[in-house]
Order: structure tokens, then C-alpha cells, then sequence
């Protein structure tokens, strides 16, 4: 303590002494001006200025000089090539001060943003005077406020929208400038689940990007879009307009907007379930039975509806499928009508009804490297027949189930006196009075997800031996044995998917010893308490608890037999 205290003095008294000379010698860091100059107002999208000025009036040079700049979000500077670049840093080459010298910086930029809002550029200079060690660092900022947007955008959409229903998202946009813009374009981001279908613009082929070659000053135009858009009760759409200049063949954001819609309660209502439940966790060889309730939440009369249901997972068993509907094998998709299901003939108001279908899950999990296994049923249901006051092509209803798959775990215990790995002496069957060993194996093979806290304990039964002899795979495990207890315990943090199956079995080998008494010959000699086996499947997150019987001569033990006088 007394040592680290005196190093710090020490640092204190070679740093305070720099500065002191520093300042005996003439330096002042106030002497070393740096500040930024800016507009106090800009329109979005104008070209700005922004002037940094370094001054030296120190009799010292600045050496080590670094200079950079944070811009705001928003904006598009210019290198001093003229390049553009939307980057938030620019490092500048400020190249040192000598003694007494001012420069000037001129930095070229186009900020965009929200009227009102201010932008903020902020810089920071360090530097290191002549023949001093000590690092200084000088800081500056400026803020220009939005003044008003040269080209605004609205975009408007209806705020509540049925599953399937057709749509028109608008977007306005001005050009509120003495000055015409070319080379625009408007990149409109589509949420999941919207279907496009025609717009009041030629757009590209993906129909989200729309190029405006030229926009006059004071010069309006409106892009409509129409789609339709499914989703789930509650399920928030959001779309997204930019507005990009191109700048030097490059596109650059020039303003943003977006509207949000709300998928609202839909007329017909659907539900999945399977073995009953939405929560239910499959295993491998497993027999699911899937149910999809139909409702009609409206006071209308549906006609004619369809529902289908897809299935997606490489678990699923297709052969096993039985089902009162037609399965599209090619789609992977069962479908019911009135013909296949009595009630999607016609749905009265608050009226309900059910299709259902059972199938098996493959026994094993597909021999490669792949974990997490899930399967889903998406299920849709529709109808053309729609009352005259919706503006739908269709009344649809969508819902769907994922449901996880459990790991296939198998662990193995048993003991050998022909082994590979540790030779065993002794007579077999056991001999009073005479020591036989034996090695025992643990091994783990795993399918379909990985494992965490892996755990595997048992007990040597009273005057069997631990030989100390022990291997384990793989090596970043634990296996630990307790002489007062005689409890052996083997811990490995993840035995991963596919252990055994495309990679490497885990085994833990030990060797023990038998040395039966008088009063056991004839019986059975018991060797290995039952071993109890604890993990957490990290997919599905269950606890997995398996157990394999305890060892004994006569039972687990590749050369079985009672104890012989």
C-alpha cells in the first residue's frame, strides 16, 4: 500500500513539474483558441458553411495535432475533394501549429431534419506542445436550427385497417424553394404482410422506388400506393417514405416521414391449438393433434369460406398426416371447404366451428448439424362473400402456432471388464477376498438442441474402491469423486446438438474396484448406486431429469456373475 502510494506521488511530481515549466516557460493552453462558426438557421436541405478556427499564440509549436468533428444525424458533408459522405466522424489532417500561427478550416455541408430541430456539429483538438509530453485537449460546438423543411412530406394512411383489407398510403410532397431540384427519388419501406398492387407512379421492380428526374420550385406531387394488408389483431404496419438526392452518383437521405396503421379486430376470428394447448412442447416420435377454430365475430352471414392450413418444419411426418381435408403436398397445405367441412358452408353472426387433423413427428431428428427444431402451423381462413359497406376484395383471418421440440437425450451407464481404454485385473466373477476392477462408462448422446448445466451423479456403494484412474471427453468438464461420501459427479457447462449423432459422443471412464467379504459370496455385489442425469434444454428451456439403474455384478456389467468363495 505504502509502495503504491509513494509511485503515485511520484507520477503527481513528474506531471506538476511538466506543467510547471510549461508555464514558466510562456505556455498557456488558454493562449490555444479553437471554436467552431455556424448559421443560426438553415432550411432542410441547403447547403451550409461551417468555419473552424485554430490559433496558436503560444511561443510554442503544437505538435501531435488530431482534429475531428461530429456531425449531426441528418447531414451530408464534403471532403475537401468535394466528395459527399454521410458519415457521423471526419477526421481532419490539421498537419501542427507552429508558434504564433492561425488557420482556418471551411467545411461544406447539407443538413436535413425536422423544422424546429436543432443541429448540433461538435470538435475536439488535442495536441502536445514542443518538447512537452503532457496531451491537452480543446473542445467547441455549435447548433443550427431547422428553419423550415425545403421539401416537406406527409404521408397519410387510414389509421385502423381488417386483416386483407385493400389500402392507399399517400405521400405529399412540395418543393417550397426559389430553387428546382433534379435527381430525386422516393424509396418507400413496406411492412411485412403487405401485398402491392398498383401505384400512381411507374415504380421499379421491386415497386417501392420511385425516381423524380425533376421538381420545379413550388412544384407538388402526390405517389399512391394501393395493397392489401394482412396481419394479426393489433399487429402495428408501419410505412416508411425517404426522400434521397443523388449527390456525385450517390443517393443520399434528404427527408423522412412514416405512417402507422393498426390491423383492427377482424370479422372472422381464428384460432390454432395442438394436443389441446398453445404451449405444448413436442419430442421426437411424437403424435400431434392440431385443432383450428373459426368464428364469426361480425353480424353479418358468411358464404363459402375456405381454410387452410400450412406446415412448416422438417419434423413433421407427412406421411402420417390424417386429415378430412385435401393436402397440397407440393405447398405443404391442407384445405377444407363446405364439401370437406359442413360448417364453412355458411357462418352465421357469433357462430363457431372447428377442422381438425392429427400427424406424428419424425422419430429422429435429420442427421446434420442443425438445433432448435420448431414447427409451425399457419393457418388462414377466407371468403368472397362481403358485405357491401367493406372496401375488400376479400374477408380474411389469419393465425399461427410454433411450437418447439424437445432434445432427444440418451445416457448410458455401464460397466466393462474387457475395456479398451483401462485394463481390469482380477477374477471374474468376483472372489472372495480377491479384487477385480472394472471401468465404468458414462456416455451422453444428444439430438436436437443444445444442453446447459449438464450434470450426472452417483454413488460407489460401501467397499468398492475409486482407483483413481479416470478420462473424460471432453476435456472442459469436471469429474470430481469424494472419498467421504463416495459420491462421483461429472459437470459439463453444454453438450451441444448432435453430440454422438455428427460429432463426438461425451464420455466420462473411471475405474473402480471390487473386493467382496465373506458374507456376500453367492450374491449379487453391488457396485454403482442408480445415477441420476440433470440438464436444461436451452431451446425449450424444461428441465430434463433421466435416471439409468444402479450397477452390480450381475446386472450392467459386460461379464456378469455372483460372487464366487
Amino acid at each position: 500500500m505504502i509502495r503504491r502510494i509513494i509511485i503515485g506521488l511520484f507520477i503527481l511530481l513528474i506531471f506538476g513539474t511538466a506543467i510547471f515549466l510549461l508555464y514558466r516557460s510562456g505556455f498557456r493552453e488558454g493562449n490555444v483558441i479553437f471554436k467552431i462558426e455556424a448559421p443560426d438557421q438553415v432550411s432542410s436541405g441547403e447547403e451550409i458553411e461551417y468555419r473552424l478556427i485554430i490559433e496558436n499564440r503560444n511561443n510554442f509549436d503544437l505538435n501531435n495535432t488530431k482534429l475531428s468533428l461530429s456531425y449531426p444525424g441528418g447531414t451530408i458533408w464534403f471532403n475537401k475533394e468535394g466528395q459527399p459522405s454521410n458519415s457521423a466522424i471526419n477526421n481532419i489532417d490539421s498537419a501542427g501549429f507552429q508558434r504564433r500561427e492561425r488557420k482556418e478550416f471551411i467545411l461544406r455541408a447539407i443538413l436535413t431534419g425536422e423544422k424546429g430541430e436543432i443541429k448540433k456539429i461538435k470538435a475536439e483538438f488535442t495536441y502536445s506542445p514542443s518538447g512537452i509530453k503532457p496531451v491537452f485537449q480543446k473542445s467547441a460546438e455549435a447548433g443550427t436550427t431547422i428553419s423550415k423543411v425545403s421539401i416537406p412530406l406527409t404521408l397519410s394512411g387510414p389509421p385502423n385497417v381488417l386483416p386483407g383489407q385493400l389500402v392507399q398510403i399517400s405521400l405529399d410532397l412540395r418543393n417550397e424553394t426559389e430553387d428546382d431540384f433534379k435527381d430525386l427519388e422516393v424509396v418507400f419501406s413496406y411492412p411485412d404482410g403487405f401485398i402491392f398492387k398498383k401505384a400512381s407512379f411507374l415504380p421499379n421492380q421491386s415497386n417501392n422506388v420511385f425516381n423524380l428526374s425533376l421538381l420545379k420550385s413550388g412544384e407538388g406531387v402526390r405517389i399512391t400506393i394501393e395493397g392489401n394488408v394482412s396481419g394479426f389483431e393489433k399487429e402495428s404496419k408501419r410505412f416508411i417514405a425517404a426522400l434521397k438526392r443523388k449527390i456525385d452518383g450517390k443517393f443520399f437521405d434528404f427527408q423522412k416521414t412514416q405512417v402507422l396503421l393498426t390491423v383492427s379486430s377482424p370479422l372472422l376470428a381464428l384460432d390454432v391449438l395442438v394436443n389441446d394447448s398453445k404451449d405444448y412442447i413436442a419430442k421426437a416420435g411424437d403424435n400431434l393433434k392440431y385443432k383450428i377454430i373459426f368464428s364469426n365475430n361480425s353480424d353479418n352471414n358468411f358464404s363459402a369460406l375456405e381454410l387452410s392450413v400450412k406446415l412448416e418444419g422438417q419434423m413433421f411426418d407427412l406421411v402420417s398426416l390424417k386429415t378430412s381435408g385435401f393436402f397440397d403436398q407440393n405447398s405443404r397445405t391442407i384445405l377444407w371447404n363446405a364439401a370437406a367441412e359442413p360448417a364453412l358452408a355458411n357462418l352465421s353472426p357469433n357462430q363457431r366451428g372447428e377442422v381438425s387433423f392429427d400427424i406424428n413427428l419424425k422419430p429422429d431428428f435429420p442427421k446434420a448439424f442443425g438445433k432448435n427444431y420448431s414447427l409451425k402451423a399457419g393457418s388462414s381462413i377466407q371468403t368472397s362473400s362481403v358485405p357491401p359497406d367493406f372496401n375488400l376484395d376479400k374477408i380474411t383471418a389469419l393465425a399461427e402456432l410454433i411450437t418447439k421440440v424437445k432434445s432427444k437425450t440418451d445416457f448410458i451407464s455401464k460397466a466393462f471388464y474387457n475395456d479398451l481404454v483401462f485394463s481390469n485385473t482380477g477374477p471374474v466373477p468376483p472372489q472372495v477376498g480377491q479384487k477385480t476392477t472394472y471401468t465404468i462408462h458414462w456416455k451422453i448422446v444428444n439430438e436436437g438442441n443444445d444442453l446447459t448445466n449438464v450434470r450426472i451423479v452417483s454413488s460407489l456403494l460401501p467397499g468398492i474402491s475409486w482407483e483413481n484412474k479416470f478420462k473424460i471427453m471432453p476435456i472442459q468438464s469436471d469429474l470430481n469423486y469424494s472419498l467421504s461420501t463416495g459420491q462421483i459427479s461429472w459437470s459439463v457447462p453444454t453438450v451441444p446438438a448432435g453430440t454422438g449423432i455428427v460429432s463426438p459422443v461425451f464420455e466420462a471412464v473411471f475405474q473402480v474396484g471390487v473386493t467382496p467379504s465373506v458374507n456376500q459370496s453367492g450374491q449379487n455385489l453391488g457396485i454403482l448406486k442408480e445415477v441420476v442425469f440433470e440438464a436444461v434444454d436451452n431451446f425449450t428451456k424444461e428441465k430434463i431429469n433421466l435416471s439409468q439403474p444402479g450397477i452390480n455384478t450381475q446386472f450392467g456389467v459386460d461379464s456378469p456373475g455372483t460372487v464366487q468363495p
